[in-house]
């Protein structure tokens, strides 16, 4: 009778190594899955540094714009604060020459007259150093915007770079990479622009909707008593940025009469003046408040007297959207591809989630043995505009470089950049199997 024993540890034998290789399967799958994971976070993380310092670089640029344009209204302040004291100097020397010649009244307006005068020498030197202190600190303004906005791009770039070492430091930026920085450099050129020149009137209309009402118009109507249906007193007065380059305030009083019984108000006798200017001496005139209109004999004679600097070199040179006008949204967008060795001569990594494409796997599968080609992963961040809240009006409010509402999302690769990446990088289309 012939002997059976061991068939058994044979077969247990075969179940251990079956068992043994499952294990394998599972432990590179889940290997390969890992660095996935890695991989694409590393290149969402990078797309998302980058792309945020260009967002916060827009935002930057938007607040320097706000602190011209508050410095511009500040000079427009000082100006029509010069214009005004000159003409209240003018007028007040007017009535203390009508009423000297009445009793306790004259001596009044004589002291008063005498503290105005001390109150104007002391105004205008200091509010003509202020706003030369603000035309300085718009140019110094301008030069940080400039430069800022010429090292955003590369800056970004470095931060992306940065990012990948402390993340994944055996990842490293795909040839396609730079392609695809090379097109981002491009978009965020092509956002914005300075404008100079003739093109600064969206900068001046910004400016002049940010006057005050003091600053705009500053007049009033007044009737005297018993001849207030054949006489007025009209008060007229305003500062306008003159072109670009000219801040002028002028403020007169005159003394309207009615022209026979019926007849309209005219401008009779000019009883006060003042005006101020800083900048650029030009021919050129403005509205002042509708001074011209309504007070043109008195305006004139305060246009001759006004008190002019020089300091003032003008509005400057601001950046904003190219176009503002268009109403397609405004977006910057931030294209990482990455690459990494081989799977199998990784160490293992526990991170989230990912989408990396294997070259010579099939679409939607993942190989059961560990690649020795290089895993690529890619990844998209867009800078772009909105508001926090919606406008009380209800409008939308379009991309500027006056508001500071640029922010950031991860987004969708676009095609064109995926195509773009395959080819450079020699992998066909590694992102097929991507949704």
């Amino acid at each position: 009778m012939c002997r059976q024993g061991g068939q058994a540890l044979v077969f247990l034998l075969g179940i251990m190594g079956a068992l043994v290789a499952a294990m394998l399967v599972a432990h590179h799958a889940g290997q390969l899955a890992n660095h996935k994971q890695r991989l694409l976070n590393t290149a969402d993380a990078a797309a998302y540094s980058a792309a945020t310092w260009e967002a916060r670089t827009l935002n930057l640029e938007a607040y320097i714009n706000r602190a011209v344009i508050a410095n511009e209204v500040t000079i427009a302040q000082a100006v029509s604060l010069r214009s005004w004291s000159a003409y209240m100097r003018r007028l007040l020397d007017h009535i203390d020459g009508v009423s000297r010649f009445v009793p306790y009244l004259g001596q009044a307006t004589r002291v008063l007259e005498r503290l105005w005068v001390a109150v104007d020498d002391a105004l205008q030197p200091m509010l003509t150093g202020a706003e030369s202190a603000a035309s300085f600190s718009e140019r110094t303004l301008t030069g940080v915007q400039s430069l800022v906005h010429a090292s955003g791009f590369s800056a970004a770039r470095d931060l992306a770079e940065q990012t990948v070492r402390a993340n994944d430091p055996q990842a490293h930026l795909s040839v396609a990479s730079e392609a695809l920085l090379g097109v981002g450099a491009a978009s965020w050129l092509r956002l914005t622009t300075p404008y100079r020149g003739a093109d600064r009137q969206r900068q001046k209309a910004v400016v002049e909707s940010s006057l005050d009402g003091f600053t705009v118009e500053r007049g009033f109507d007044t009737s005297p008593p018993v001849v207030g249906l054949v006489a007025r007193i009209r008060k007229r007065g305003g500062t306008d940025l003159i072109g670009f380059d000219t801040w002028r305030g002028i403020d007169t009083l005159a003394l309207h009469t009615r022209r026979g019984l019926f007849g309209s108000m005219r401008e009779r006798v000019p009883v006060g003046w003042g005006g101020a200017e800083n900048g650029r001496a030009t021919p050129l005139g403005g509205r002042n408040g509708d001074s011209w209109r309504i007070n043109p004999r008195t305006s004139a004679i305060a246009l001759r007297d006004l008190r002019a600097a020089r300091s003032y070199a003008g509005l400057p040179a601001l950046r904003d959207i190219v176009e503002p006008a268009q109403r397609n949204e405004r977006t910057v967008e931030v294209v990482i591809d990455l690459v990494s060795g081989p799977v199998a001569e990784l160490p293992h990594a526990a991170l989230r989630s990912a989408r990396v494409a294997v070259p010579g796997a099939a679409p939607g599968q993942i190989s059961s043995v560990l690649p020795r080609e290089p895993l690529h992963a890619i990844s998209a961040a867009q800078v772009y505009f909105a508001r926090p809240e919606p406008r009380a009006d209800g409008r939308r409010e379009l991309p500027s470089l006056f508001n500071p509402y640029w922010q950031v999302r991860l987004a969708p690769v676009p095609a064109r950049e995926r195509a773009l990446a395959a080819l450079l990088n020699g992998t066909g289309d590694p992102f097929a199997a991507l949704p």
